[in-house]
């Protein structure tokens, strides 16, 4: 079984004054870029919230490019790493979003929601993600690709990562869009390059990642999915 909401909370409390640092600075940056790009391609300015931004590193490169960007996370120990957005960003449930109706242009969570696990919260989340979103406004869910097959021993070295036993899948996040009303569904799939990679061998597994992405058989097991609902 997954974790429940409050062991999820607690493992994230424990490990946030270090949360940013197991993972090697040179993959970090090469998703964190992957990441900003991804979503700048789709902003064309508004208000932005990061659901789930734990301690606000994809938010601060966001904010550097000059978008209105919030953030929302369920541990306060996370949001207290913040360096610069501290006053941007609100502890809160995910399933029960502290705001209005249409708020947001761009709403998105990033390897959140594998640690949710339950399907009814899952459905929720997105659907009040669905919710705070504008009309015409666009809602991605970036996360763990279940096709993956080196997820399972990667997530055994994080210990936030280490009880989570159900990857979410593309299909069950498109299903919950749809129940919230967002019927224009589209799935990138990216991402290769593994943590053990050295930073001296980054420009060959940067290579491999793009041809991977671009065929469309291999692609299938890419590290990442993101979900896009169109609203």
């Amino acid at each position: 079984m997954s974790q429940t909401k409050t062991e999820s909370r607690e493992l994230f409390d424990e490990h946030a004054h270090n949360y940013d640092a197991l993972i090697p600075r040179h993959i970090q940056s090469h998703y964190l870029e992957k990441r900003a790009a991804f979503l700048k391609n789709l902003l064309a300015g508004g208000r932005v919230l990061d659901a789930g931004c734990g301690t606000t590193v994809l938010m601060e490169r966001i904010k550097r490019e000059g978008y209105a960007v919030f953030g929302i996370d369920e541990s306060l120990t996370m949001l207290k790493q913040s360096s610069s957005c501290k006053n941007l960003v609100l502890q809160g449930d995910l399933a029960r979003l502290p705001y209005q109706n249409e708020t947001f242009d761009l709403v998105y969570s990033v390897a959140v929601f594998h640690h949710i696990g339950d399907a009814g919260r899952i459905a929720a989340t997105l659907g009040e993600m669905a919710r705070i979103t504008k009309k015409r406004g666009k809602i991605v869910i970036w996360d763990h690709n279940p096709r993956n097959p080196y997820w399972k021993f990667f997530m055994k070295k994080l210990p936030w990562d280490n009880h989570v036993h159900r990857l979410i899948g593309a299909r069950e996040i498109r299903k919950g869009f749809e129940s919230a009303g967002v019927s224009n569904v589209e799935v990138y799939l990216s991402g290769l390059v593994p943590d053990f990679a050295r930073e001296s061998q980054l420009g060959f597994w940067r290579r491999l990642e793009r041809c991977v992405e671009k065929n469309i058989l291999l692609r299938n097991f890419c590290a990442h999915h993101m979900v896009v609902g169109h609203k």
